[in-house]
């Protein structure tokens, strides 16, 4: 709602013609008027006045400017890799919508505490397990959460075991005789 207050000057009674479009169309008579603009942009404002004498009218080129209405956030993002042996490291990407600016709460465990507030964070799971990730998005009109159950699968970490073996060929006659050691290593995964 905006509210216009004349100033105009001269010999009354004067009468008023706001055309606050500047479409051609009278909108109001009244000497201070409220108009409520239904849409977005930038509008030229025009007042004509009269009295028994004369008429002037003053044109307002661009002089209100209607901002959309803020839109409410809508959570939403995904992550990559999903699964993977422990330590993972995850990036992140936030994929949210609604008029910024844009706060983030990142709970990368579902465990209600606040991991990250940063838009695109990369979070590392030391451990193996199916994790919930859970994110807040807020602005100025409202709050949204997306969660997402089970998005993240970490396995156990690939265990190196050393073994060695040494040979005893008996007397040492010959040097492809003599002992020798052998390493190995599995990865078991």
């Amino acid at each position: 709602m905006v509210s216009f207050i004349d100033q105009s000057t001269g010999t009354g009674p004067l009468t008023y013609a706001w055309d606050f479009q500047n479409d051609g169309i009278v909108d109001s008579t009244l000497k201070n008027p409220v108009y409520q603009y239904a849409a977005a942009g930038t509008y030229t404002v025009n007042l004509t006045v009269k009295n028994a004498v004369d008429k002037d009218t003053e044109v307002k080129v661009g002089y209100i400017t209607v901002s959309a209405a803020p839109v409410a956030p809508v959570a939403a993002f995904s992550a990559t890799p999903r699964s993977g042996p422990a330590p993972l490291n995850v990036a992140f990407t936030d994929a949210s919508t609604g008029t910024g600016p844009l706060t983030y709460a990142w709970d990368f465990q579902n465990d209600g505490i606040v991991d990250s507030t940063l838009k695109n964070p990369v979070y590392q799971y030391a451990a193996a397990g199916t994790y919930t990730v859970n994110l807040t998005v807020k602005n100025a009109v409202d709050k949204d959460t997306e969660v997402k159950v089970g998005y993240i699968t970490v396995s156990a970490a690939p265990v190196a075991r050393w073994q060695h073996f040494q040979q005893h060929p008996g007397p040492a006659r010959h040097p492809s005789m003599l002992p020798s050691l052998m390493l190995q290593l599995e990865l078991d995964h």
